[in-house]
């Protein structure tokens, strides 16, 4: 992992409006977003990869989404290419 500083300009401070709206919300309603969330990523990234590489089979194209959701897109290595 690596050591990063954190700084003042990194952090994202949660509106409190919001706040108060994510507390009044079950566990189940927050898993929903989350999995909402992922499941639009999945889908971006997809498409993205699709038009990068129209040539790429289902496993490349599954390898290189989940690669990419695991480590993000500047990742060293890629099975997916």
């Amino acid at each position: 992992m690596m050591n990063r500083k954190l700084e003042a300009r990194h952090i994202e401070v949660v509106d409190p409006r919001m706040a108060a709206i994510y507390r009044e919300m079950s566990t189940q309603q927050k898993g929903e977003i989350i999995a909402s969330a992922h499941r639009t990523m999945k889908r971006l990234l997809r498409g993205r990869i699709l038009t990068d590489h129209p040539d790429w089979t289902e496993e490349q194209i599954n390898t290189e989404v989940a690669e990419r959701l695991l480590y993000g897109s500047r990742r060293t290595v890629g099975t997916g290419r």
